[in-house]
C-alpha cells in the first residue's frame, strides 16, 4: 500500500474513533480506479469483533449500493437487507431482549422470534425506516455504527434530498457514515456545480481524493485471481494495462476473469509440453488484455488489429507503430495470427464463444511446432547429419516442386533455408526453377484465399512462426518477397472494389450497418491510409445513389448521421472527392422525383456529403 492511502486509511480510522464528530467522509475517485476496493478491504478488519453477548448486538460495518435506487424506501430497504443476516444470527431470545415487544410495533419481519424454526409475520404493515432507526439508535446494540454508502453519483434520488436523509445517520443515530463516489459525476447531478458543494458542505466535513496507483492495485488483483498463468506474468500484465492508459481496475478485473474462463477450455492435450504450453499461454494472455482493455475504451476496431500487415513493407515506417508494439517485442509475443487470433478473442469477449477454437488450437505455430517441420530443422542446419540434411531438402524441395504448401510464410521459408544452403554452398539447386515454381504457388494460395486477411496470405517481411527468414539478404528471396507483395497489391485491390460495390449497389435497410462500419472504418476495412482510401472505389454510383433513394426514412437519418461523423474525419484521397461529388449530383437529380420528407432527407444527405469535400478542402488549407 502506498503513503497516500496509508495516511487515508489512517484519517478513516481516526473518524471512526472520534466521538465528537457528526458528519460523513467521502471517497472520491473515478470509476474504476479501485476505491470500492479499497474501502471493502478496510470493512474486513473492521468486521473483526465479537458477535455481542447474550444481551445484546455487535453492529458490524453496512455496506449499501444506492445503483438504481430511486426512492428514500428503497435506501431503507437495501439497509435492512444488510441489518437482516445480523439478526438473524442471533437467536430469538436475545431479538426479545434487545427490542422488547418495540419490534412488532415497526416491522413486518420474516424473524424466528419463538424459536420454533418457523418465520413470524410481526405485524400487518412494513415499517423498515422505524425499525431501521430503533435498531441504530439501540443502546443495546453495540460496536461501531458504521454506514458505507457506494456509488452516489448512480442513484436516482435527488442530492438534495439524498443527502438529507443521510445526515440523520450523523446527527441523529450517531453513524460514521463513509461516502464512495465518482464526484465529477455526482456534481452533474445538481445541474449546478456550486449548488452540489452547497449541498455537500452540510453533510461532508472531510473529502478523501483516491487517485489509481496502478503498480499497487494490479498486484493486487493479480494476486486475488489466484491464477498461476497471471501471477507468472505479472509484470506483462501490468506493462499493457499502463500502455492501455484505460486507468479502469474494474476492466482489468474483467479481463483477466475472461482470461480465466477461456483457459478452461483448453485440453490437456495441448499442456503436455509444459514449456511450448507456458509460451501459448503467455501469447494468448497478451492479446486478452490488449482486446479487453481497447473493447472496454470503445475501440471496436480492435478485432482487426495486426489485420492490416499482410503485405506491405513497413521496414522504413516507424511511424505506424502501435502502442503496443514495443512492449510485444520486449516480451518476445508473436502476431496473434500464431497463436489465438484477436477477431477470435473479440468473439470469445462479446459473445462468449469461439466458433472454430478447436480448429485454432489444433493448427496454430505453437503446437504444430512442437513436432518441427522439415524447413524448420533446414533452419538449424548446423545441428544435423549429412544423411538427415539431405533427406530435408528433399522433403522441402519436392513440397515447393509439387505445390502441396497451402500458406505463404512457410513457402517463404521453405524456399529461404533451400537459397541459404545454395549460397553456403551446401547444396546445389537451380534458383530461376525454384523461383519460378515459388510464384506458381503464391499464385494458387492467393486464387484460394477468402480474404485479404486470410491466414494463408499473412505476409511479413522479416519473420513467420517466431522465426526470421533465411536468405532474407539474398537477391533470390527478395525477388520473391517482391512479387508476392505486388501479387497481393492487385488482389487487394480487387477485394477493395468488390467490398465497396456490395456495400453501396446492393444497399438496403437491412444492410445499413454495412455501410457504418465502412464509413466510420474504412481505413481498416480497405487496408489504406486516409489519403488513399476511397469507400466508393469501383462502385457505380448511378446504382448507390438509387438504393441511397430507396432506403426508409429512418434509414436515410442513420445514413445522414453516418456522413456527419464522417465529415470530422481525417482526409480524403482525390479519387474519394471524386467519387463523392458525383454522387452528391445524382442524389439531387434524384430528389426532383421525390416528394415531403423522401425529398428532405434525400437533400439533406447531398449536402452533408458535400460538406464532407468542404470540410477536408479547409482542413488542406490550414
Amino acid at each position: 500500500m502506498n503513503e497516500i492511502k496509508k495516511n487515508i486509511q489512517k484519517s478513516i480510522q481516526a473518524y471512526l474513533c472520534d466521538k465528537n464528530v457528526h458528519y460523513a467522509i467521502l471517497i472520491a475517485g473515478k470509476w474504476g480506479s479501485g476505491k470500492t476496493y479499497f474501502i471493502t478491504q478496510l470493512m474486513d478488519t473492521w468486521n473483526a469483533g465479537a458477535n455481542g453477548d447474550d444481551n445484546s448486538i455487535q453492529l458490524k460495518p453496512i455496506y449499501v449500493s444506492l445503483n438504481g435506487i430511486s426512492t428514500i424506501t428503497g435506501l431503507y430497504h437495501a439497509i435492512w437487507k444488510q441489518i437482516y443476516p445480523i439478526l438473524n444470527s442471533r437467536g430469538a431470545k436475545v431479538l426479545k431482549l434487545v427490542f422488547g415487544g418495540a419490534i412488532k410495533a415497526v416491522s413486518k419481519c420474516i424473524i424466528d422470534l419463538n424459536g420454533d424454526g418457523q418465520t413470524d409475520d410481526l405485524s400487518g404493515t412494513i415499517d423498515v425506516e422505524s425499525f431501521i432507526k430503533l435498531f441504530i439508535e439501540n443502546d443495546k446494540v453495540v460496536g461501531n455504527r458504521i454506514l458505507v454508502f457506494d456509488d452516489l453519483e448512480r442513484c436516482l434520488i435527488p442530492n438534495e434530498q439524498l443527502f438529507g436523509i443521510l445526515n440523520q445517520f450523523t446527527e441523529h443515530s450517531n453513524c460514521k457514515v463513509i461516502l464512495i463516489a465518482n464526484e465529477e459525476e455526482l456534481a452533474l447531478k445538481s445541474g449546478k456545480t456550486n449548488k452540489y458543494y452547497r449541498i455537500k458542505e452540510k453533510l461532508v466535513g472531510q473529502t478523501f481524493k483516491f487517485d489509481l496507483e496502478v503498480s499497487d492495485s494490479v498486484k493486487s488483483i493479480i494476486e486475488d485471481t489466484n491464477n498461476a498463468i497471471i501471477a507468472n506474468n505479472s509484470n506483462l500484465v501490468q506493462d499493457i494495462f499502463s500502455l492501455s492508459r484505460l486507468q479502469n481496475l474494474r476492466s482489468l478485473k474483467i479481463a483477466l476473469q475472461s482470461f480465466g474462463i477461456f483457459c478452461k477450455l483448453i485440453g490437456d492435450e495441448y499442456k503436455k509440453d509444459a514449456d511450448v504450453f507456458q509460451e501459448f499461454i503467455k501469447n494468448v494472455l497478451t492479446y486478452f488484455l490488449i482486446s479487453s482493455f481497447e473493447l472496454a475504451s470503445g475501440n471496436t476496431g480492435i478485432k482487426e488489429y495486426q489485420s492490416f500487415k499482410l503485405f506491405e513493407d513497413k521496414r522504413n515506417d516507424s511511424s505506424k507503430k502501435d502502442k503496443y508494439s514495443d512492449c510485444l517485442s520486449q516480451y518476445g509475443i508473436y502476431s496473434s495470427h500464431y497463436s489465438v487470433p484477436v477477431s477470435a478473442i473479440c468473439q470469445f469477449l462479446t459473445e462468449g464463444f469461439i466458433d472454430n477454437l478447436d480448429e485454432i488450437l489444433s493448427k496454430n505455430m505453437f503446437f504444430k511446432n512442437a513436432s518441427q517441420k522439415d524447413w524448420e530443422r533446414l533452419w538449424f542446419y548446423s545441428n544435423l547429419e549429412n544423411e538427415a540434411l539431405q533427406q530435408y531438402v528433399h522433403s522441402v524441395r519436392t513440397n515447393i516442386a509439387e505445390g502441396s504448401i497451402d500458406n505463404i510464410p512457410t513457402l517463404l521459408h521453405s524456399a529461404g533455408v533451400l537459397f541459404r544452403l545454395n549460397n553456403y554452398k551446401i547444396i546445389r539447386i537451380n534458383k530461376k526453377m525454384l523461383t519460378k515454381e515459388c510464384k506458381k504457388t503464391i499464385d494458387s494460395i492467393i486464387e484460394k484465399a477468402t480474404s485479404p486477411y486470410d491466414a494463408r496470405v499473412y505476409f511479413s517481411y522479416e519473420s513467420a512462426y517466431g522465426k526470421a527468414y533465411s536468405g532474407s539478404g539474398l537477391p533470390e528471396f527478395q525477388e520473391l518477397t517482391a512479387y508476392c507483395s505486388n501479387r497481393l497489391k492487385i488482389y487487394h485491390n480487387e477485394f477493395r472494389e468488390q467490398t465497396c460495390k456490395r456495400v453501396w449497389e446492393s444497399l438496403s435497410d437491412q444492410s445499413l450497418d454495412d455501410v457504418t462500419q465502412l464509413i466510420h472504418r474504412r481505413h481498416e476495412i480497405l487496408g489504406r491510409n486516409d489519403y488513399d482510401a476511397n469507400i466508393f472505389s469501383g462502385v457505380n454510383l448511378r446504382i448507390a445513389a438509387d438504393r441511397i433513394a430507396g432506403l426508409s426514412n429512418s434509414a436515410k437519418v442513420e445514413l445522414y448521421n453516418d456522413f456527419l461523423a464522417y465529415k470530422r474525419g481525417l482526409h480524403s484521397s482525390l479519387e474519394e472527392k471524386e467519387s463523392m461529388k458525383k454522387l452528391v449530383k445524382l442524389l439531387r437529380q434524384k430528389s426532383k422525383s421525390l416528394k415531403l420528407v423522401d425529398r428532405d432527407n434525400i437533400l439533406s444527405i447531398a449536402s452533408k456529403i458535400e460538406q464532407c469535400i468542404t470540410n477536408d478542402k479547409s482542413s488542406e488549407e490550414q
